[in-house]
């Protein structure tokens, strides 16, 4: 799930508190997914 990080929600951190930037080509680099795996390294 792809989403630009200023539509994230309180919602969205109840569910998955961490997200990371994606790798995006796009000038906008402010796409997130939600970190699957944790402790984050």
């Amino acid at each position: 799930m792809k989403r630009p990080i200023d539509s994230l929600t309180a919602e969205d951190f109840a569910k998955s508190p961490v997200w990371r930037f994606t790798g995006s080509d796009t000038p906008d680099e402010t796409y997130v997914t939600p970190a699957r795996r944790l402790p984050v390294k």
